[in-house]
């Protein structure tokens, strides 16, 4: 060792680090077995949720399915140029030891842009020129063999197919050097047209018959298969690919399960989240009764379930296989189906993600065009605005008419009305509620005595409150008078959605939720809550306005300007259908008097109650309106000149008997005319004008009929 020129310690050092280095490589030695043990071992049912993790939705890393197949198989992105993955089969054929290395080298020889190699030749002037369908063309390369590292000419063939992934646009490349099985060859062109069709079909059901017809083929399996779907509206799974030889009376019985265990293998697979396997033979069957028998009728002698499971493991439906013979050995492998799962997972994952597109457009044109209609309709006095509007959220959300219902705030009475809905079903009379008794309620937060954490979630998140059907407000709305008896609410609590606007309570919905989900139903009436407060607010402001341009402000009836309009339009209807129609112009006797001995507030109070008192005295059809200072006129429709005096006596002695609380009593004179033929607006008020002033100079107090003709001037 001296001859070496190193020091022992050195040496031994180095027989150290050797050694460490041999128990290092063996360490990775056997953990690389275990690893290639426990893979080997994972489930089937493992294997599809490691691959649901690594794909989007509708975008397949499609090397990841064909790599089961020993045809040399790459993906080219097309821009910008790169190959983006590869299976084991095209690493071998070129001689390879690693995915990295056959990537490189496949790169570099595309990426080639001389003529004087003829390696593949062919393909690289498709892929500079481009192609928008699937092709085949002869080319050439050289293959090489990994122990010999020999390279050979071969003639290969290769198949090229323009593909969308999740990097966008890109080419799937074959080379068939023609020494693979006829079988290969026809499993690979079966499995593009599966791709193809299940990624391609609009309709669901036809895209998973084909991925039955997969299971069938890989399993060769005698089974009558069939796939169910999740459907988290009802909790339920149904089969979109029903089973053959199954009965429809059988069928209807273990289709739309619950997902509960022990309510069906299929059921019971969807909850355990693993497949699930019975012959009726045990104790456990995993199926309730009436299952039991009506599969039994129809000659079912096993049924397996798998779950089909999606990204981060959630449900998406069951594939069954339901068998007829004890004598078949029902037995399924397994590990050949991880093709079929993982096609199913993503057609079905798919097809929801465009389900779930078109349902979000649905949502979005449908609140655009209820705010428009809100918007843009012209203001109608009525609620039938509003009675629209219920009607299209009934229809929208496919709900029973007393699902559904809203109050409006009526700001001079200080009430909540009820506002109706046009859309079919039974006739729901709901009663109007004091607005003091409202806001209060709704402000205290006492509709609930006892909330769960999830329904106080579920009001943050969605801006509502439950409302025991038990509580106050709850009796008041008359909410226990549901005529539509059938459907039961799951639940003996209602949603209310407040309606406010500016500080105000314009109203409020009452929902009565009769599903177990209700996420989408709850999000519309959140996002539409503001829009219907917003336009109940502008109805409130128009009325308002509108009032106040028609209406005396200190005495609440028709100002001139509205009572003219008024007496105009009936002139018409009168004249139109020839009906009597009479007018009555009556005066405060001695106003100036009360004015100046108890001021003018004491006025304003006697003109207030003379009005109030007037018009509780009239019928429904007659009008009355203040003329201009103590002065007021009142229309008759349909009355001739006699009953119409009747009606001035009448209202000239209860004013006359009334308490004003000025310690002496107030009379009134009045005009009375009726309209004749030939009579203009004014004529008529001129004829009563007349009659009112030949009362005051006859001494007050007393009723003056006009002359039955026509004022000419």
């Amino acid at each position: 060792m001296a001859n070496l020129g190193l020091p022992v310690n050195w040496l031994a050092l180095l027989m150290l680090a050797l050694i460490l280095i041999l128990a290092v490589v063996a360490l990775w030695a056997i953990f690389s077995k275990a690893s290639v043990a426990e893979s080997q071992s994972i489930s089937i049912l493992e294997r599809n949720r490691q691959l649901s993790r690594q794909i989007q939705v509708a975008n397949l890393d499609l090397v990841q399915i064909f790599n089961a197949v020993h045809v040399p198989l790459f993906v080219v992105q097309k821009t910008p140029f790169s190959v983006r993955s590869l299976n084991s089969a095209c690493v071998e054929f070129l001689g390879e030891n690693s995915e990295g290395a056959a990537q490189k080298k496949l790169e570099r020889l595309l990426a080639r842009d001389d003529q004087t190699s003829e390696e593949l030749v062919n393909l690289r002037r498709l892929l500079r020129e481009g192609v928008s369908s699937s092709i085949d063309v002869e080319d050439f390369m050289l293959a090489h063999s990994r122990q010999s590292g020999d390279a050979s000419s071969l003639a290969v063939t290769v198949s090229l197919k323009p593909v969308r992934s999740t990097f966008g646009q890109g080419y799937i490349i074959s080379l068939d050097d023609k020494t693979g099985s006829g079988d290969q060859e026809k499993l690979l062109r079966e499995y593009y047209q599966l791709v193809d069709f299940a990624l391609t079909e609009q309709k669901l059901p036809e895209a998973l018959h084909a991925v039955t017809q997969l299971c069938q083929s890989v399993t060769a399996t005698d089974a009558s298969i069939a796939i169910s779907i999740f459907d988290d509206e009802t909790d339920c799974l149904h089969y979109v690919v029903e089973p053959e030889k199954v009965s429809e009376s059988t069928l209807s019985t273990i289709n739309r399960a619950k997902i509960v265990f022990g309510n069906g293998i299929h059921a019971t697979a969807a909850v355990l989240k693993k497949e699930v396997f019975s012959d009726f033979q045990g104790p456990e069957n995993m199926a309730t009764d009436e299952m039991l028998s009506a599969l039994k009728s129809s000659g079912v002698t096993r049924w397996t379930a798998l779950p089909i499971l999606g990204i981060n493991d959630e449900l998406l439906g069951t594939l069954d296989f339901f068998h007829f013979d004890h004598d078949t050995d029902a037995r399924i492998d397994f590990e050949k189906l991880a093709t079929p799962f993982h096609l199913a997972s993503a057609t079905i994952e798919r097809h929801q993600s465009l389900q779930a597109l078109r349902e979000n457009a649905r949502f979005e044109g449908f609140l655009r065009f209820f705010n428009q209609q809100l918007m843009t309709t012209p203001h109608q006095s009525d609620d039938s605005t509003f009675v629209d509007a219920v009607s299209k959220i009934i229809s929208f959300m496919q709900i029973p008419a007393a699902s559904l219902r809203c109050w409006m705030l009526n700001e001079k009475e200080d009430v909540y009305r009820p506002v109706g809905s046009a859309a079919e079903g039974p006739v729901i009379v709901c009663p109007m509620l004091e607005g003091e008794k409202v806001r209060r309620w709704l402000a205290s937060d006492e509709l609930l005595v006892h909330k769960s954490e999830f329904e106080a979630s579920l009001e943050a998140e969605y801006q509502c409150l439950h409302l025991s059907t038990d509580h106050r407000m709850a009796r008041l709305m008359e909410l226990h008078k549901d005529s539509d008896q059938t459907q039961q609410s799951l639940t003996q609590q209602f949603l209310v959605f407040p309606l406010s606007a500016d500080r105000t309570l314009e109203g409020f919905l009452v929902f009565n939720p009769r599903e177990y989900r209700l996420d989408r139903k709850l999000n519309l009436l959140s996002t539409i809550a503001p829009i219907l407060a917003s336009a109940l607010g502008r109805h409130r402001l128009i009325e308002s306005l509108m009032h106040k341009a028609l209406h005396d402000r200190l005495t609440g009836l028709f100002n001139r300007n509205k009572i003219e309009e008024a007496l105009q339009h009936e002139l018409e209807r009168s004249q139109r259908y020839d009906n009597p129609l009479s007018l009555i112009l009556f005066d405060i006797d001695h106003f100036k008097l009360i004015n100046d001995n108890f001021g003018h507030d004491v006025g304003d109070r006697v003109l207030t109650d003379m009005s109030e008192l007037v018009r509780q005295k009239l019928r429904a059809a007659d009008l009355i309106g203040r003329w201009g200072g103590e002065e007021f006129i009142i229309i008759l429709t349909e009355t001739p000149l006699d009953k119409a005096i009747g009606v001035a006596n009448t209202i000239r002695r209860d004013v006359g008997a009334y308490n004003f609380g000025l310690g002496e009593s107030i009379t009134v004179s009045m005009g009375v005319a009726e309209h004749a033929s030939g009579d203009t607006r004014d004529s008529l008020i001129k004829r009563a004008d007349l009659a009112l002033y030949e009362a005051k100079n006859s001494g007050r107090n007393n009723v003056v009929p006009s002359v039955n003709r026509a004022f000419r001037d």
